[in-house]
């Protein structure tokens, strides 16, 4: 007696000539499943949400060795200001700083955002614009969210830095030349000083006419600075501790 055949051994008949009549249509449809799974995995990390508020921020250099940013802003760390480079106390020489690419890349992949800030030493006009130049060439035409900053301060070698003995008119020429060449590139200038700079050695109500921003170093408990100047970034403590950096950090807030 012959068998009689299976509803299986039909099903995978109409399957195998299913798949003959359709191979095409099939292997188009997975390439491009495949396709979209591999665009989807390579733009979710370029699809960045704002972040609802920028006001708690640290400001970090190559002193603060390999950052991990991904626990840095896994833990409220809403802005960062990196060093960009500086220039030699006592040489003159310009130089970047070791880790300003890496930390400009990884903050801005961990929703991080960014200023970015050089160490001066310029002792005319012309040594400012150059340092300014040197800070746009370092950041390429990267988009910012807060300013590009001079760093102006004392180097604490009893007058030894060649930028230590400037007086206030020359110190604030300085300042006003890095931000005109800054701003003309569509950033925001800023400087960033202590209160005794911003009292006594710059002319800050002239910064501040001409726009740009300031930020102010004056470690305290207390709630607001003592500095009663305007300012729009306070770095509040440089023994602050945040997960991701090893060692103290500088910690910044926004002006209220």
């Amino acid at each position: 007696m012959a068998r009689k055949r299976g509803r299986g051994g039909s099903f995978q008949k109409r399957i195998k000539k299913f798949w003959k009549q359709n191979r095409p249509l099939i292997k188009g449809g997975l390439q491009f499943l495949a396709l979209a799974v591999l665009i989807i995995a390579i733009t979710i990390p370029f699809l960045r949400t704002e972040n609802p508020g920028n006001t708690y921020g640290i400001d970090v250099s190559s002193h603060n060795g390999t950052v991990r940013w991904d626990e840095v802003s896994e833990n409220g760390v809403q802005f960062a200001v990196i060093r960009a480079g500086g220039r030699t106390y006592r040489t003159g020489e310009i130089y970047q700083d070791t880790r300003f690419k890496r930390n400009m890349r990884r903050a801005w992949f961990h929703h991080v955002d960014r200023g970015v800030y050089f160490y001066s030493q310029a002792v005319n006009a012309d040594e400012a614009r150059e340092e300014a130049k040197a800070v746009l060439k370092s950041l390429n035409g990267a988009n910012l969210k807060l300013p590009v900053f001079l760093d102006i301060e004392d180097t604490g070698t009893e007058g030894k830095g060649r930028a230590d003995g400037l007086t206030k008119a020359q110190r604030t020429e300085i300042a006003l030349a890095f931000a005109e060449v800054i701003s003309d590139k569509g950033y925001t200038p800023g400087v960033y000083a202590n209160r005794w700079y911003l009292n006594d050695r710059l002319d800050a109500d002239a910064l501040r006419n001409a726009g740009i921003s300031i930020w102010l170093a004056e470690y305290t408990n207390n709630d607001r600075p003592v500095y009663g100047g305007a300012y729009d970034f306070w770095q509040y403590s440089k023994t602050g501790t945040v997960p991701g950096i090893d060692g103290a950090v500088d910690l910044d807030r926004l002006s209220a």
